[in-house]
Parts: structure tokens; sequence; C-alpha cells
């Protein structure tokens, strides 16, 4: 029997009951009984594991002959140490997060894995393997998670999946917040707000609109500012009323909705255009500087409501180096003084990021990521990577061979945080390999990932392992020009051809990595998808097989929906493969239907004949509006949408523009 060890008197008889108790819990003003919940529910979890294993584990007073003893020094801090012999393991965390990361740390080296939400791998064994005795700390200790873009994200599942894997960065969800709280999260909030804060068009209490009562907060330019070009150009962060205003308006979410952030997003408008052109925000600097003068003030004033009262917590301060911000390269004037070591930090976005190329190669959008990354100085950095960008809209894109090679890459550079855009939360698919690696390169940059790599197909696809692998590098060799088909820059085909009329060519965008060969290498992608379907596919038929032959299937009418799942016999493998198979066929009907119009487009600039080309377009849309693929978050609403596959591609409306140039 392996004996665990809580630092509390009758932890035997009640550490279930603290293992449960969050909801009654402050985490911020309740610390003894915060660490004794995480501790506890480390010590459940440890339990239920090695149970699961084949080993007999229980809570015990006191050390025996082979105990696991949970304790911690301070109530936060991610590290932790192990010091393990034959007769006792010893898990101490800086904080409660870190003894839960400890206990989950001791519980991979049996082996486990948690691969995701739905998914983990649970060897048998009848004795413990010791761990390292050694500190283990993290990579990213800025934090490590994913930027979560538009409410109803609550998942029970995702958050623990998340802390098994030692990821700690996410928004606050109002059903699982408790939850989160015990796991040991940090949260953030905030984002592109100052749209709707300063929208032009909202009506004041003078009875007018935004605009006609503050035309100076929006940002100068040569043109007349207009309701519909003000934010146009980034607000004026120079003018002293406006920034009261904002400081006024944060404030005030941060004592009522965002009163849970320790972090929060502080983005301007997300216009893609220039800065302000007043005299006073020219003689700031560049928008980094205008940006990181308007930061400067909040802290200010943050720091002033903490001291007096006002507001009972401290909040960090992120800025984002972002392009749509025009904060993207370093500033010209240094950082403010208070920001040095307040605490806050700025995310580095590199939105239009080639995922050909790695971040070290030279290439037309990474060099020049590159570049303005290294002058960022004298204020932490955190990377925000977009492996899930909403332009990518759920296509099975696999960045294996990327993220192995990034996260060690923004370590080297100086970067101390990851976050990403933006986790999917259903139907992960192949993608699954991108969030396992990512979750442990992220604790640790020198992880083997060829072992990480190797373990996942072994684990999750038993002896059809290599032959998954195969299909997974097919995949990820056929979306490796994704961004230069579906970035947001104005260099993407997908831009080049939202921007279209449908009927007149007027020059499609391209960028250097597709050059004149969009179709070629467009075809060349969905070949790939298809082989690697026909590889997905075999093995399901085989694995069904198997599984029906193996003779484990229940048989029962179930009398309520508990009863149902109890009856119901999981064949995890064909479920596995199932999701695999479900994104690579949207996959293939975006990339074919992205040709379709690639050609298109080119065969009505040559004056050839389009209508073979255009039957093939309508039978393919006509097939994407008969099925749907994944979910939708409304964004900022709490929304959800099931919209078919045409839609989810982005090209239904290019659809529609095509025909009707058609039929004029």
């Amino acid at each position: 029997m392996i004996q665990i060890v809580l630092p509390y008197e009758d932890a035997p008889r009640y550490y279930k009951i603290w293992a449960h108790e969050e909801k009654e819990i402050d985490f911020r003003k309740d610390p003894e009984r915060a660490v004794r919940c995480t501790l506890s529910f480390a010590a459940e979890e440890l339990c239920s594991y090695l149970a699961k294993m084949g080993m007999k584990a229980e809570v015990s007073p006191e050390s025996c002959d082979q105990s696991i003893v949970l304790s911690c020094e301070g109530e936060e801090g991610d590290a932790f140490s192990i010091q393990a012999t034959e007769k006792e393991i010893n898990i101490i965390g800086d904080g409660r997060r870190g003894a839960l990361y400890g206990a989950y740390e001791l519980l991979e080296t049996q082996g486990i894995r948690w691969y995701s939400p739905w998914e983990e791998y649970v060897p048998k064994a009848s004795a413990l393997k010791l761990p390292v005795s050694k500190r283990y700390e993290p990579s990213m200790s800025l934090g490590r998670g994913f930027d979560f873009e538009g409410p109803l994200k609550d998942s029970e599942l995702l958050f623990l999946w998340m802390a098994r894997n030692k990821l700690n960065l996410s928004a606050c969800r109002a059903n699982t917040r408790q939850l989160q709280r015990k796991l040991g999260m940090s949260f953030k909030a905030g984002g592109h707000i100052f749209e709707q804060i300063l929208d032009p068009k909202q009506i004041t209490p003078s009875g007018n609109c935004m605009l006609e009562d503050h035309p100076d907060w929006y940002g100068q330019r040569e043109q007349p500012i207009t309701a519909e070009n003000a934010q146009h150009v980034q607000f004026c962060m120079s003018n002293r009323h406006l920034l009261q205003y904002l400081w006024s308006k944060l404030l005030k979410l941060l004592q009522t909705d965002w009163y849970e952030a320790d972090r929060v997003d502080v983005w301007g408008f997300d216009t893609w255009g220039s800065t302000c052109q007043c005299e006073h925000c020219r003689r700031l600097g560049n928008g980094a500087d205008q940006t990181l003068h308007f930061l400067s003030y909040l802290r200010e004033q943050l720091d002033k409501a903490v001291s007096s009262g006002v507001l009972d917590h401290p909040v960090r301060l992120v800025m984002c180096a972002y392009e749509g911000t025009a904060t993207l390269q370093p500033p010209e004037n240094g950082i403010p003084e208070n920001l040095r070591n307040s605490g806050d930090y700025v995310v580095y976005y590199p939105i239009l990021r080639c995922y050909e190329h790695t971040m070290e190669e030279e290439c037309s959008y990474n060099s020049f990521y590159r570049q303005s990354l290294e002058g960022w100085k004298g204020i932490p950095v955190m990377a925000g990577e977009y492996y899930n960008v909403s332009k990518f809209e759920d296509l099975p894109l696999v960045f294996s061979d990327k993220i192995a090679r990034d996260l060690p890459f923004y370590s080297q550079a100086g970067v101390t945080g990851m976050t990403y855009m933006h986790l999917p939360m259903v139907e992960w698919g192949v993608r699954t390999l991108n969030q396992v690696l990512y979750a442990k390169l992220c604790w640790d940059v020198k992880t083997d990932a060829e072992e990480v790599i190797n373990r996942y197909f072994s684990d999750l696809y038993g002896s059809f392992g290599k032959r998954a692998q195969r299909a997974y590098q097919m995949t990820e060799e056929a979306v490796k020009h994704c961004s230069s088909w579906r970035a947001w820059g104005r260099r993407s085909i997908l831009s080049g051809l939202l921007d279209w009329d449908g009927k007149t060519p007027s020059g499609l965008y391209r960028d250097d990595h597709l050059s004149g060969n969009a179709v070629t290498l467009g075809s060349h992608s969905v070949r790939l998808l298809k082989q690697a379907r026909s590889i997905m596919r075999k093995i399901r038929r085989e694995a069904d097989l198997a599984f029906a032959q193996s003779c484990q299937m229940k048989q029962g009418v179930a009398v309520n929906p508990t009863d149902t799942r109890f009856k119901q016999q999981k064949n995890a493998l064909s479920d596995r493969l199932a999701a695999d198979i479900r994104g690579l066929s949207y996959g293939i009907d975006v990339y074919t239907l992205m040709v379709y119009f690639v050609a298109y487009y080119e065969a009505l600039e040559q004056g050839q004949n389009t209508d073979a080309l255009w039957r093939s377009i309508s039978r393919l849309c006509e097939k994407m509006t008969d099925y749907c693929y994944s979910i939708k978050y409304r964004h900022p609403r709490p929304e959800l949408d099931c919209v078919d596959a045409l839609e989810r591609s982005g090209l239904k409306d290019l659809y529609y523009r095509c025909l009707a140039g058609r039929i004029q």
C-alpha cells in the first residue's frame, strides 16, 4: 500500500471533502483553505490514477514503508522540487499549484499521459517508478495557456487537461471559475475592448453621439473624421481627458465583470491602420511608444487604486505587440520607468507568420517578425502564436515540426511566456498533436519533441501508430502554406478572393511563397490530404474489425441518460480515427474549393470558358451546405452557431458573388 501524506490533521477522513470545497473558498482572501483544497485534490488525483494503474494508494497521517509526501512553501508558484528514495517521495511545491504539478509529474513518470480533455493513456504497473530528484521549473514562467475567444467556453475536462499538462493561463469562465482557481489558473480578461467603449455612434448623456461630443478623442488624420472611419486610426493616446475616461471604464470593469481577472489585456483598435497624427502623439514616438504611454498612465492609476483600497487586489496589465494596433515594432524611446518592474508585460503576436518555415529561417514573413521581436527589451515578453487563428476556420492543421522548433527559439530570444489563438473546444482530430507538443514545450523547451511524438502515436494508435504517423506527416506537408492561403493579411489568397466582386478580375493578391503556382501547389495539398484520409480510413476498418472480434460489446436497454453511458462500450481508437477523418474530409473540401476559385479567377482573367469549372464549384458548394463542421463561437455575444461547412470555410459570400456575376 502506498501512503500519501498531507500536512493536515484528520486528512484521511476529510481530504475528499477538502478537495472539492472550492465553491466555498475565496481564493484571494483565504489562502490557507485554498492551499488545503489544492493539496487535497492532488492527493485524490494520485490515489485515483495509481488505482487505475493497478496499485493501491491511500491518504495516511504519516509516512510508512512507501510514501508520497505532499507539501508546499508559500501560496503561489509553479515550480516544485522532488526528493525521491525507495521509501519516500517528497513533493514540495513553491505554492499550491507547484505541488499539484509535482503530483502530475510523478504520474507522468509512471507513463500516464493526458492527450486531450477526452483521451488519456494509463498503463498497468505493480510498482512505483522513482522520478528524478531535482527542482522542476517552467521554461515559460510568465504564463502558459491560450487566448480564449468569446464566452461560453466552460469545460471542466478542458481545464483539468490544462492543469495536468501544467498550463495555467486562461479566461475566467462563469461555471468553472472555482475549479479553475483550485487548479491554479491565472485569469486574463480584456483585449480589443475600446472599439465598443469608444463606439463613435453611441449616444452620450448629452444626447449627442460620442464622436460629436469628443472628436478630439479619435486619431487625428488628414481626411475628415466620420462615424464610419473614426476607428480606422488609433485613438489619441496623449489626450488626458480620454485617458481619464478610459481608466474610469476599466476600473468599473475590474470592480464588476472582470473582478476575477489577474491580468488585463489593454489593446488598441484592431485597425491595421495608422496612429494618431496630432502633435502630442507624434512627440511620444511610434505606435508602441504611444501605447506604452497609455499603459504607464493606467499603471499609475491602478497602483493608486490598490493602495487606497478602491481596488482590493493587484492586476497585471498586458499590452500587445501586434500589426493590427501598430505596435509590433519596438518602442523608439524605451520602456516607461513605472512599467519596468511592475509585473506588466507585452505579448508579441506574429499574426501573419509563415508555417512553411520556422521563425529562425529566412523568409519574407518570419524574418520580419524575428527582427522586430529582437528589439523588445526592458519589459517581459510573452509570445502569442496563431496555431488556430480564426481565419483557419478549424482546418486540420498540423504544426508539430514548427512547434518543436518555435518554442525553443522563443525561449532563446528572451520570451518567458506563451499563449496562442484560439484553442479549439471540440473536435481536435489531428490537431491534438499540436496541443500536446505545445503543452510539453511550454513547460520545458528542452523536451525531446521526437520522443513525445513517437509516444503519442504509440499510445493513441497502438499497432497502427506508424501508419497514422505517416498520415499526419502528409497532412503537415499539405498545409504548410496555410498562411499564404488564408492569413488575415492582404497578401493571402483568401484576402484576395474576399476582396473580389466575383466577375471582374482585378489582381489577385499573391505572396512570394505561392507566387503564380497556387493552383498547382493547392492541388498537391489536396492529393496529400486525400492520401492521409485514405490511410486513416483503412486503419479504422481494421480497428473496428478488431474491436468487434474482441466481444467486449455491452447489451441492454437503458432506463435513463446515466444508464445509457454505463451501457455504451467506448471504442476509443475508432472514435479518435473518426475525428481525424472528419477533419481531413473538411480540409479536403476547403482546399479543393480554394483551388477551384483561384482556377476560376485565372480562367476569367485569361478569357477562357469557365462553365466546367463553375459546375465543379457549384457541386462542391452544394455538398458543403449539406453538412456542418465544428462549432463557431459568436464574439462578443454569448452565442453558439453551428454553421454549414461552406460558411465555416469563409467562402460562402464569394460563391454567391460569383453566381451573381454569372447571372449578370
